[in-house]
């Protein structure tokens, strides 16, 4: 009997070590993730039908991966194959913790994972403020000071990107954005008390400010897109409301900051940061890196169309393209060549090619072909906190995905791993309603 209960013992604790973990240790989540596979592996070898149960998301998952190997095999640089596979393997935790979530109490388990991103909310705002890198030997320690826009004539502000435990802010920043709609979409059901309504608004509130003191204006722009999936949640009238707020909002930005456009060129400290750091989002001089990062891109994909240059050659190819452009403008990149792009659409171009942008594009359609007809499913009150779910999960990805048209923290580990574990929390929500309806 015991041994029959063993695998769903194991699961339980390889899947709250990966909540917990995955905000705060890599290490931990990919040991944990390893785990899940052990498990799981043997799971399938005992349950082969689970291969007619996956959803068809698996299989473009794969396809993925596959022409990502694929990429590596014609690229005439240094790496190849071995790259495709390995820095895709985080994408497979779906496959196993699809199934494994069976025997996990998913409202414990989101408990458990609310607080621990509470906590490196708090400690992302106290960064903002204090610069705090409590967490690493002296020696270790690496502040982030937020950079003037106007930086040769002004130097570093008096304020600090938040990053929690991670190495950027990009990366802190990402794991928010991807984890806090969930807890928004949870205070908006009904299923719950009315106290645990108010704490997860609390939470979700705290980790926005944590997103807002990241500095970082895809994570924001990120953040504002998931709110506004979430708001189709709410009575008609407040959409209209919201929708209209916002589109005033934006356009007195682009008028006074694109049109008018004032100078930047100011000495700013404290909260006078954040205006200053959105701002600088409609100034297209002060974002001459990152295009001038895009039109050496579109320069490599000219060279490369069809399969790209392979994973991790950046740092091989990407001069050819940036050194003439600096010659021409007489700028200098702020990042490295292996930095990529700042562009996941075009990244993926780059190392993959049309093929593995479009393989890329099809993961997330087929994410949302499974789980948007559970959005308006009418089992009632039965589904009403799996509904929840996968509102949260649908509204993190799309907030991810808008994210990506400025950054390509898709290929931060800590932010791989918060992904596939959104979105398999999402597509098991997706089945359990299926499977409700069919009831």
């Amino acid at each position: 009997m015991h041994a029959l209960r063993l695998p769903e013992t194991w699961n339980r604790f390889f899947i709250y070590t990966i909540a917990v973990a995955s905000t705060f240790s890599i290490a931990l989540s990919d040991s944990a993730t390893a785990g899940l596979f052990i498990v799981g592996i043997l799971q399938w070898i005992k349950h082969p039908e689970r291969g007619k149960q996956a959803p068809w998301l698996f299989w473009g998952i794969l396809v993925y991966i596959g022409i990502s190997m694929l990429s590596g095999w014609f690229s005439p640089y240094t790496y190849g194959v071995q790259e495709g596979f390995r820095d895709n393997l985080r994408m497979l935790t779906p496959l196993i913790l699809f199934f494994a979530l069976d025997d996990v109490d998913k409202e414990w388990l989101l408990k458990v994972f609310f607080v621990f991103l509470a906590l490196i909310a708090v400690y992302g705002v106290i960064q903002y403020f204090t610069g705090a890198d409590w967490f690493r030997s002296v020696e270790n320690q690496s502040p982030t000071p937020y950079k003037h826009p106007c930086f040769a004539r002004y130097g570093f502000t008096n304020v600090f990107h938040a990053k929690g435990n991670f190495t950027h802010h990009l990366t802190y920043g990402g794991v928010l954005v991807l984890s806090f709609p969930i807890f928004v979409s949870l205070s908006l059901c009904t299923a719950f008390s009315s106290k645990w309504r108010w704490i997860y608004s609390g939470g979700a509130a705290v980790m926005l400010l944590g997103i807002v003191a990241s500095l970082a204006r895809s994570i924001w722009m990120g953040s504002a897109v998931a709110l506004f999936v979430l708001a189709w949640r709410l009575p008609k009238k407040w959409i209209l409301l919201l929708t209209g707020v916002g589109v005033l909002l934006l356009g007195g930005m682009l008028w006074q900051y694109t049109i008018k456009a004032p100078s930047l060129d100011q000495p700013v400290s404290g909260v006078g940061v954040f205006w200053q750091r959105f701002a600088s989002a409609f100034v297209l001089r002060h974002n001459q890196d990152r295009l001038l990062m895009w039109e050496a891109a579109g320069d490599a994909i000219e060279d490369h169309f069809w399969f790209g240059i392979g994973l991790n050659n950046d740092a091989e190819v990407m001069p050819r393209y940036r050194d003439p452009i600096s010659q021409r403008t007489g700028h200098k990149f702020f990042n490295s060549p292996g930095a990529g792009v700042h562009n996941i659409y075009l990244q993926t171009w780059i190392n993959l090619g049309l093929l593995g942008l479009l393989a890329y594009g099809a993961v997330w359609v087929l994410f949302f072909r499974e789980c948007l007809p559970a959005l308006w499913s009418r089992a009632g009150p039965a589904v009403e906190f799996q509904q929840a779910l996968v509102w949260g999960a649908c509204a993190g990805i799309t907030a991810f995905l808008f994210g990506g048209l400025f950054e390509n923290n898709f290929r931060d580990a800590e932010v791989q791993v918060m992904l596939m574990f959104i979105m398999t929390l999402g597509l098991h929500s997706a089945r359990q309603i299926k499977l409700k309806n069919k009831g």
